[in-house]
């Protein structure tokens, strides 16, 4: 054969090359004198060279480098010939398993950027309305991770495994029903005729009979086979039927499921460019991974059964989406990529549309605890946009607002969206933060002493804006004074008038409301901050350790984008804790999961918008967690009307 004669011919060189080398003969290709004596004598020259260079190590490195050189050079030409070429062998296969082996796509074996098999997409339709994989083989890591997160979140994962069984209206346990027969591979098809929604559930069949065992069991009695295109299909008197094609055991509506076997992979969402477009920009490790049409996205929104799906897809102009759930040791991640149309995207801009991409760094300024952080670019142009999609989404919390606007543009003409919010400039961050001065456990603080704030133990919430002409900012929000003191309801034996003070070094104007709510700015350099609490300009003058140092942020974002549309931080146990204190202690339903949650660390989740793509990032740490404080009390006067 070919490959023995390429083998015996490299067995004839070898043998040559020693007979040379062992007599110091003159054929081409060797040297003169034995290969092997020149090597010795050249180690004892180095070793002599190594001697010289240990007593006078005083030497320069330039005088090292010479011994070296002269050292390398003193080995026979033909010696130092296959060093080298063992040197770059060996360089070649390291660069090749440490560098590109790693990078490597699918098709290159050893490659670790592969996402988990799919082979059930195949049996997809293409125009399906929704796709859900699921890889649960006990091999891969995901599935491991998965299993230690389920251990410390049980009721959580009880909860979520549920669904397999509710979504496809079977009750089916995975564990003990299925395991012992398939090969780890789930699915779940939507489709969507009108107004009726199909559902037909996909598992991977290493064992066929098993497979067909389990499946005459779900259909119980009286169901009749028929042939299609070669393959046994069942059907009960209830619609639903079941066969096994490709590898892979197939239940749901007759009408799904014949698709399925009549199904050719070119009609297959296989080579739907659109999904795969969208599935390929997911994460490559992915325990979970779902495909959304278009189709499915417009009736979940017009349905309102997922309404808040259209922030994250722009239903709009999407082609499609995609989404992925990762599971890690310390948490777990989601991602959510959906491709839009530019044209449409520019003709009906969704809600990111407005914010620009830009590199947070307002994570410096604020500090390390605080409870919540939104960060955006450019708010003179985004706020309308924010302010408009929350007020319709909650008109109920934004009320308030929009006739406080409406009372200031009736008494002195002034709009606080055109006159004030078009100075805000460069980057802007709404936080929520705990009611304490920098440095202290959240005591009781001095009276009378300057520069001090009284805490309340209330949150408050503070915009800070980067990139500002404080001057101007300062002069227009003083005009402002008057009409905002004049539009506040005096009957509740407040008094309507800002005072001056001196807090952390900055000159503060502030404005009390009630006794938990003191409206208060101030500027400085180029940033400018307004807060429900003058702690908020005392904590931005502190030097102690920002929000971007702090183990939780860094943890929760480490895999984000350096350019987002919009930053998102939640400190979740702290949250957890004020919640307890405020409604959730009285709550049955987080009762049940109340363990399970306080187990949950920091959570982040970034936005990053372009006329193709929309992608959304977000990732939740999980710990071991720790039980609720039965001891808590309520903290006094929460509301801000009070």
């Amino acid at each position: 054969m070919a490959w023995q004669s390429r083998l015996n011919r490299i067995r004839e060189r070898l043998a040559r090359a020693r007979r040379g080398a062992s007599r110091g003969g003159d054929e081409p290709g060797h040297v003169r004198g034995s290969a092997s004596a020149g090597l010795a004598s050249a180690l004892a020259r180095a070793r002599a060279g190594l001697d010289r260079a240990g007593a006078g190590a005083g030497k320069t490195a330039r005088s090292v480098g010479d011994a070296i050189s002269g050292t390398w050079f003193a080995i026979p030409l033909a010696v130092r010939q296959r060093l080298a070429a063992g040197v770059v062998l060996l360089a070649t296969i390291a660069v090749i398993v440490f560098v590109l082996i790693p990078a490597a796509p699918c098709s290159v074996p050893g490659g670790d950027r592969c996402p988990p098999s799919d082979d059930a997409i195949a049996l997809v339709p293409t125009d399906a309305g929704a796709y859900v994989h699921l890889n649960v083989g006990t091999d891969t890591d995901q599935y491991e991770n998965a299993r230690s997160l389920a251990e410390r979140l049980p009721e959580l994962a009880g909860a979520f495994t549920s669904l397999l069984s509710t979504t496809a209206d079977l009750r089916i346990d995975y564990e003990r029903d299925i395991r012992p027969w398939s090969g780890g591979e789930l699915a779940l098809v939507i489709a969507l005729n009108g107004t009726e929604v199909g559902r037909m559930l996909m598992f991977e069949a290493n064992d066929g009979e098993a497979a067909g065992t389990f499946a005459e069991a779900v259909l119980g009695r009286g169901t009749k086979i028929s042939d299609v295109n070669g393959i046994t299909m069942r059907r009960n008197a209830d619609g639903l039927a079941a066969a096994v094609r490709a590898g892979f055991l197939l239940l749901g509506p007759e009408a799904q499921v014949r698709e399925s076997i009549e199904l050719s992979r070119a009609d297959s969402l296989a080579v739907n460019q659109v999904a795969q477009q969208a599935l390929e920009q997911l994460p490559s490790e992915r325990l979970l991974e779902a495909y959304i049409s278009p189709a499915f996205t417009g009736a979940a929104v017009a349905s309102g059964a997922l309404a808040g799906l259209d922030t994250f897809v722009d239903a709009e102009a999407s082609e499609g989406a995609a989404a992925a759930l990762v599971i890690e040791e310390d948490g777990l991640e989601l991602a959510v990529r959906s491709i839009l149309d530019p044209d449409r995207s520019e003709a009906s801009p969704g809600f990111f549309a407005a914010l620009p991409a830009y590199e947070p760094t307002l994570t410096a300024d604020v500090q390390g605890d605080a409870l919540v952080y939104l960060g955006v670019g450019d708010p003179g142009a985004s706020a309308a946009t924010l302010v408009g999609r929350a007020a319709s989404t909650a008109p109920d919390l934004f009320g308030g607002l929009e006739q406080f606007n409406r009372r200031l543009r009736r008494q002195d003409k002034i709009n606080v969206e055109r006159d004030l919010v078009p100075l805000l400039e460069g980057e802007a961050a709404l936080t929520v933060e705990p009611e304490k001065a920098p440095g202290d456990d959240g005591g009781e603080q001095p009276e009378g002493v300057p520069g001090v704030v009284e805490a309340t133990g209330v949150p408050y919430l503070a915009l800070l804006a980067k990139g500002v002409d404080v001057p101007e900012a300062l002069a227009d929000l003083a005009e402002l004074q008057g009409p905002i003191a004049d539009a506040i309801d005096i009957s509740a034996g407040q008094s309507p008038v800002f005072e001056t003070r001196e807090i952390g070094g900055l000159e503060a104007q502030s404005l009390r409301l009630s006794r938990v709510v003191d409206l208060t700015y101030a500027g400085a350099d180029d940033q400018l901050i307004v807060a429900t609490s003058p702690a908020a300009i005392e904590r931005l003058a502190s030097d102690e350790q920002p929000l971007a140092d702090s183990d939780g942020f860094r943890a929760a974002t480490e895999s984000f984008d350096d350019q987002v549309s919009m930053l998102v931080y939640l400190d979740l146990p702290d949250l957890l804790s004020l919640g307890e204190r405020l409604f959730l202690a009285e709550d049955p339903s987080y009762a049940r999961y109340a363990l399970d949650l306080r187990t949950l660390g920091a959570a982040a989740l970034a936005v990053t918008y372009s006329p193709s793509q929309l992608s959304t990032d977000a990732r939740v740490l999980v710990g071991e967690g720790e039980a609720p404080d039965p001891e808590l009390e309520p903290p006094a006067d929460v509301g801000l009307g009070g």
